[in-house]
């Protein structure tokens, strides 16, 4: 099972065709869509208030956020960052 975000739609959206080739080829039955909720855009702000990354990161703040809310983990085509920043989200998230 796929969790897919408004925010991954979006990004998917803009990306290069074989990115939205393989996402389009995704089995609906596969596919979860979640939607960005109060809850999770202030636990991403939380994350930025914090410094956990900088305000140009903000979609990363927002898929950690949902994946912290809705699942158990995170796949992300970015996700080198966001491990190096594990420990600063799980501060965070250590509050809730």
């Amino acid at each position: 099972m796929v969790l897919a975000s408004d925010v991954l739609e979006e990004e998917v959206e803009r990306s290069p065709q074989h990115i939205r080739d393989f996402f389009d080829g995704l089995p609906a039955s596969q596919v979860e869509r979640m939607i960005s909720t109060d809850e999770s855009d202030a636990l991403a702000n939380r994350y930025l208030a914090a410094n956990v990354v900088g305000k140009e990161s903000l979609n990363d703040c927002k898929h950690v956020a949902l994946a912290t809310i809705h699942s158990d983990g995170i796949v992300s085509w970015n996700l080198r960052d966001m491990v190096k920043r594990q420990q600063k989200y799980n501060n965070v998230n250590k509050d809730l």
